[in-house]
């Protein structure tokens, strides 16, 4: 991630490579902090509490929730197939049951206690289409926190290869095409003073 960034980003821009609970590594203060798909996977009460302090007063944390590993589906000819989702979903629920969920909540529990107020909450139109490889519907089944690598323990290259066998079935060429959702930013922000 920071290897792309890099290459959009102004020359005199500082990358720093470290994990949320390592903050606040000397970085200053901050007008916005941005998170995506990401807290539920951290320490998130150290973290909270790490960032807000962090943040200038007034400073907004922005959660990016944006399912974007999944298409919106649509009756619209795109000129390619779409990942066929549902077969990925039963796919994964044969491998580990049904039910699993994205990660855990309790996160407006945890904002307040760290003392952010809010949230407020803004929707991103999405409806541009994406083309996508096979690699990257791959990648994106595994982005998913209750579809993770780890869980599939023993089992993985097993699910891997039934679920590209799946692919290839649906688009031989390896190529898909789908609406991008809508994406929902969550602004948590620091009290003024």
């Amino acid at each position: 991630m920071i290897a792309e960034a890099r290459r959009h980003a102004p020359a005199n821009t500082r990358w720093v490579h470290a994990r949320a609970e390592e903050l606040p590594l000397g970085l200053g203060a901050f007008r916005t902090a941005t998170f995506a798909q990401s807290f539920h996977w951290l320490e998130r009460e150290r973290v909270a509490a790490t960032v807000l302090e962090m943040l200038e007063p007034g400073g907004a944390w922005v959660h990016v929730d944006a399912k974007t590993h999944r298409g919106v589906a649509t009756d619209a000819p795109l000129g390619r197939p779409q990942p066929p989702r549902d077969e990925i979903d039963e796919l994964v629920a044969r491998y580990l049951g049904s039910g699993r969920q994205g990660g855990p909540s309790g996160e407006a529990e945890i904002m307040l206690a760290a003392g952010f107020e809010g949230p407020r909450r803004r929707l991103v139109a999405g409806e541009r289409v994406l083309d996508r490889s096979e690699d990257e519907v791959v990648a994106s089944v595994f982005a998913v926190s209750g579809s993770a690598p780890p869980l599939f323990r023993a089992r993985l290259a097993e699910f891997e290869s039934e679920l590209r066998e799946l692919l290839r079935h649906t688009a031989p060429d390896g190529r898909f095409r789908e609406v991008a959702p809508p994406v929902e930013l969550i602004v948590w922000t620091r009290l003024e003073g």
